[in-house]
Order: structure tokens, then C-alpha cells, then sequence
């Protein structure tokens, strides 16, 4: 993941791939272009405390983004929030925020929740391609999506 905060990538049980958020703060950054407002859906898998997800906040360039959940299904919470256009092109910081983690006796990490998707979408300008970026390396199967003419920061 192009940012701070995130663990390994991991896979579950059943197969699902997922990598946690190993910090109070995990961030995606990326290029936004000017004129472009952006939608962003993100998907949780079951978190290691339910304070954790329950305490989730995303925010922009340290500005809450107001979401909501537009599914939840069989321990699975998809949320949606929106990023407003900006009247030139700049660097991105989409941040994530949990007032809880927990370390769990197995792993004896510190944990929040698991993120097995990541999608970033333009919605004000016309899509002018599709990539797909891996959010937990070129093994496994679940992405962050870049949609429209914008670019991921490279993480060093």
C-alpha cells in the first residue's frame, strides 16, 4: 500500500486476502488532479475489536470525510466517502483512524482492522482509463483501484 500504518499482506482461512492497519493512523497516498472530485468505497473484514471499527474515521488532508456504510454483509462493511475536487493538482494523503487496537494473543502484533479492498474513482471527470494497483502485493488477488486520470504516489 502506497502509505504508513499498514501491516503484511495476510490471507485468511477461506482464502480472502486482507492486510490490517498496524497503527492508530494507516494512509493511501495518491496524486489527485485539479477539477476532480473523487468517490472512495472501502471494504472491512472482521476487525480485531469492534471498538475499532466503531471508532473508524477517514479524513483528507487532516479534513474528516463524512461516510457511510453501503453494505454489510456476512461480517463485511463496505463504506463510501467522497473527496472534493481541488483547483490544482496535488499530492493526496487519504488517512484512516481508529481510536482502538487490540494485540491479539496469536499474533502478538497490535491490530485495528483489516481492509481487503480499496477503491478511489473519479466522479467529476469523464474516466479516461482503469488500472488496477495491488493493496497487498502482486499475489493476491485484492486491490486498490485508481479510476480516471490520476496516479498513486510512490512510496519510498
Amino acid at each position: 500500500v502506497p502509505g504508513r500504518g499498514w501491516s503484511v499482506p495476510e490471507v485468511s482461512a477461506v482464502g480472502e486476502s486482507f492486510v490490517w492497519m498496524s497503527a492508530s493512523t494507516a494512509t493511501v497516498e495518491f496524486e489527485q488532479p485539479s477539477n476532480t472530485a473523487l468517490r472512495v468505497q472501502f471494504r472491512l473484514l472482521q476487525p480485531a475489536a469492534v471498538e475499532a471499527r466503531d471508532s473508524l474515521e477517514c479524513a483528507l488532508r487532516d479534513e474528516p470525510l463524512a461516510m457511510r456504510v453501503i453494505d454489510k454483509t456476512d461480517n463485511k462493511w463496505t463504506y463510501e466517502a467522497t473527496i472534493p475536487s481541488t483547483d490544482q493538482d496535488q499530492l493526496a494523503s487519504l488517512a484512516f483512524k481508529v481510536r482502538k487496537q487490540t494485540i491479539p494473543m496469536i499474533s502478538g502484533r497490535k491490530l485495528a482492522i483489516p481492509f481487503d479492498r480499496i477503491d478511489i474513482q473519479a466522479i467529476t471527470q469523464k474516466v479516461r482509463k482503469e488500472r488496477w494497483i495491488s493493496l497487498t502485493g502482486n499475489r493476491i488477488a485484492n486491490f486498490i483501484r485508481i479510476i480516471g486520470g490520476f496516479e498513486l504516489a510512490r512510496s519510498s
